[in-house]
Order: structure tokens, then sequence, then C-alpha cells
């Protein structure tokens, strides 16, 4: 697994030989045979979301579900050495884990990973290892590095390259067996603490020591347990030294000492280590999803089925009784109908209505119309329709030209009928997606909507009421969006917003959001 410049001792190689019954089998079988044949370690495989362990001795034979597996060797019961790796049909057929006569207690599965001398590179490297491990492709590195045209930046010569990166590097990975996949990267200043002789086991690290590091913020933490057992899990963190020379945390020789790599893959001298001026911390969230891709735990439905289905209900039978009465009402007005002479229109005969009935008519049906959208979660469908459905012209005259009510009339027949119809179908399963592929994970909020749970991108369907929202699209590097949803009439069922990155706004750009079809 690792090179190092000196200790020519031979390694003792465990081989993990994957045959696998088809790419889409949720099962893999595999095979492990540890040369020497006669060594005395166990093999362990623990699935690190169930728990699950497997143990063998001597050549063995696993069939196991695809997963995040610590891979682990053990001696009289004690594990001596362990790596996470994801084993499912795209893993590698064969692999060698190279534990140094039991020097390194963890290790990582790719063997001596090299990256150019530059913060921006090993951040790279670094997303690439971890990502690996939780069952990723690295293409997708590929893709938002293009999308960004960062022209350069990964040689990180300022600061805003350096901000560049880190915003298109993390973020959501998608979706695989595991969830929605978040990585996500920390920046810590360490203190320049005098650090003491290690105590360790290993001859390598009797120089200074790697034993504490602390962030300046706090002097008196210890962050070497957690860059231990982030390498358990199979999450490569990275260390700066006082020169800008990155370094990868890729193994450990005990819990209390992390194993630094050097650009070229060999484990760096112990006193480059005590040098060490930051570190970028890596963190990766996976969130269950359900079997649309719908996080569980974020994205939440407004309402139940059966709340759903009553709202419904009820807003169906309130669009007929609000129907019938203004039909009633409207006949009601048109039996009082007045006919008078025009001395405008040359003795033509012109038909009125009595204004105080229709203003009567006017506010009935209105007040029977905001009833009915009243509950919370039917506000947003209320924001679609004018606040006033239908008016009548200010003046004093009791009566009012035909012409003129009838196009009231109108107005309101044409709002209830659009009502009716979202009633029929009051929820639309909207799917939220931006571009380019960096910035998966955008958050969309929604402004004055009380039932309203912010959604994040590419996390499938998610089912709203009809209505109109007024939304806004969020995320840390790019220009934020905000403007009006409406989801009455639009039978588009996307919504994509193209996002542009803050250093981009300056070509007059700003991200924009709009509905697709299918």
């Amino acid at each position: 697994m690792l090179r190092r410049t000196s200790d020519s001792r031979p390694a003792m190689l465990l081989f993990l030989l994957v045959v696998f019954w088809g790419a889409g089998a949720c099962a893999q079988d595999i095979s492990v045979v540890r040369l020497p044949q006669s060594s005395d370690m166990t093999v362990r495989l623990v699935n690190l979301a169930s728990h699950q362990s497997y143990d063998r001795t001597g050549d063995a034979y696993f069939i196991v579900p695809a997963g995040r597996y610590s891979i682990q060797l053990l001696r009289a019961g004690s594990t001596v050495y362990q790596e996470a790796e994801y084993i499912s049909a795209s893993a590698p057929s064969s692999r060698t884990v190279n534990p140094k006569k039991l020097e390194l207690a963890v290790g990582i599965p790719t063997p001596s990973p090299q990256f150019d001398s530059n913060v921006c590179s090993a951040l790279e490297s670094a997303i690439r290892l971890t990502i690996a491990s939780f069952g990723l492709s690295d293409a997708d590195i590929q893709r938002r590095l293009a999308n960004a045209d960062l022209r350069g930046s990964l040689h990180c010569t300022t600061s805003a390259d350096l901000d560049s990166v880190l915003s298109t590097l993390t973020g959501s990975y998608g979706i695989n067996s595991l969830g929605m996949v978040d990585v996500s990267i920390d920046y810590s200043p360490l203190a320049p603490l005098h650090r003491p002789h290690n105590r360790g086991n290993s001859p390598i690290y009797l120089d200074p020591s790697t034993q504490r590091l602390a962030t300046a913020q706090q002097p008196a933490s210890n962050l070497t347990p957690d860059l231990v057992n982030d390498i358990k899990n199979g999450i490569a963190d990275l260390g700066v030294d006082e020169s800008g020379k990155p370094l990868l945390v890729c193994g450990a020789i005990d819990v209390n000492t992390p194993v630094f790599c050097d650009t070229n893959g060999l484990v760096t001298a112990t006193p480059a280590i005590a040098h060490l001026r930051a570190l970028y911390h890596l963190r990766v969230q996976t969130k269950p999803v359900d079997f649309r891709g719908v996080e569980d735990d974020r994205w939440t439905t407004f309402a139940g089925e059966e709340e759903y289905r009553v709202t419904q209900e009820k807003l169906a039978a309130d669009v007929k009784a609000i129907q019938e009465n203004l039909l009633k009402r409207i006949a009601q007005v048109q039996a009082s109908l007045v006919s008078a002479q025009s001395a405008q229109a040359d003795g033509q005969t012109v038909q009125s209505y009595v204004t105080s009935d229709l203003l009567t008519l006017l506010d009935a049906t209105q007040s029977e119309f905001n009833q009915a959208l009243r509950e919370a979660t039917l506000h947003p469908l209320r924001q679609h329709f004018p606040q006033v459905l239908a008016t009548l012209p200010e003046s004093a005259d009791p009566s009012t030209p035909a012409p003129v009510a009838e196009k009231a009339f109108r107005d309101l027949k044409d709002a209830i009928t659009t009502l009716g119809a979202a009633s029929g179908n009051l929820g639309i399963d909207l799917v939220f997606r931006t571009t380019p592929v960096e910035a998966e994970g955008v958050h969309l909020s929604f402004d004055h909507c009380e039932r309203c749970m912010p959604v994040v991108s590419q996390g499938g369907e998610r089912r709203f009421y009809r209505g109109r929202y007024y939304v806004r699209a969020n995320l840390d590097g790019y220009v934020p969006y905000e403007g009006w949803l409406d989801l009455v009439d639009d039978p588009r069922t996307i919504l994509e917003c193209e996002m542009v990155r803050v250093h981009r706004a300056s070509d007059a750009r700003g991200s924009t959001c709009s509905l697709r079809s299918q």
C-alpha cells in the first residue's frame, strides 16, 4: 500500500480476488488468498453501514452485499491492520494490502498516492481517494473542473484559485446504495506548538512527534484521533507545512499517530510533519434516500397522503359550491336589468345593472373564494390569483353598463374555472435540478410559506401543492437566484437552475431558474 525510502524487509501481501455474478448483482463473491500461506492472521470484513462482520481464517471465500467495508487483518483476536473500501461490481478484480510487517495499523487501498506540489492538486487527489471509498467514480471530478472552467486554478497561484477549487470540489457527488453522498472541507490553522518526541511503536517516528496537532483557536485540542479515525473510514485529510507544501494523510501506526505521504507517494520524514501549519479536514455525509432518490431526512412532503386527499376533496367541493352560487347570483341580478335610452348612442337602448347589486355579488363571491383557500397549505394557490378577482370602475352612478358587468362576471368565472382545474389535480411532483454538475446541493427555499421545507437539487421528485411560490436558490460560491415560481397552469415538472459562479458575475450574468419539460 505504502512505499518508504527505507526498510526493505519483505512485505506480507493480502490479495482480494473479486469475482462477480453480474453488474446488477446485489451480493459480491470475494475470494481471499493470503501470502505466505502459513500466515496466522484472520481476515474480517465489516460492513460500515450495517456493522455486520464476516470472519474467515486461511484461504477463504466470502459472499457479501455490495457496500463500504472495513477490511481487517486480525491476530489473536486483535486488529493489526485495516483499511476501508467500497466493494461492488465496479471494484477492481484484485488488489494488494501491504501492512509492512504490521508497522502500519491503518492504510488506504491506493498504493503510494502521488500529486502535484500545490494545495489545489493535493485536495483534488484527497477527494479522489475519499469518494472512491464511497463507491463513486472520479469522473465527476473531471466534469466539475471542466464545467467550472478554472483556467489554471489548479496551480493555486492565488487565494481566489483556492476558493474556486474548494467550491468546485465540494458538494453532492450523487446517489448510490449508501444514499446521497456530500463532501465538505474544513480548514483549520494549526498552533505552532513544540511537540514532544513520539513514544509510539515505530522507529521512524522517534523524531519530532505528530502525536498531537492542535488548532490555533484551541491550542489544547488534539486533532490526531480525528485524522486516524478518518483514514479508518477511507477519508484522506490534507496537511500543509510552513512553506505551503501539501502532505496527505495516508495511514496510521497507532490510534494517536497518523502517517503523512509526500507528493511522490512516499511516507514523509518525521521532521517535515513537525512543521505542519494547517489542515484541510474532509467530511463526508451520506443521507438516506427513498425509492425515488428523495432524502429521507430532509425531503419530507408538505402533507401526508391522508391530509392531501382530504384537502383536495374539500377544495373540489368548495369550488363546486362557489360556482353554483355565482350562477345563481348572476341570474338574480340579470332579472333586474334596466333598459334606458342612451343620449350618447343616438337613441340606442343600453342595458345596465344596479351597481349595488353587482357589488354585493362581487363581495360575496370574493369572500367564498378566500374562505376556500384559507388553509396554510393553500396559501401559495391563493397567491396565483389577483388579490381582488373582479372590479367595477369607480363611479357614483347607481347603474353599471351591462358590458362592464359582464366582464366582471367573466373574470370571476375564469378564476373559479382555474381553481376547479387545480382542485382536481392539487399536487405536482416537481424535480429540482441544477447545472453545472458541481452546483449539486443548491438549497431552494420558499418565502412566506410556513409549510414549505427547503429542498436540495438533484434529490429526486418532491410533491408540492399547486400554487405560486417566491423562491430563492443559494449555494456558496454562486450568484443567488430569487423570483416567482408558478405551478398552477404550467404543465412542466422540472425546475432547472443554471447557477453562475461568483467570479463570473462581472460578465453581467446572473443565475437563472425556469421550468422545463421531461
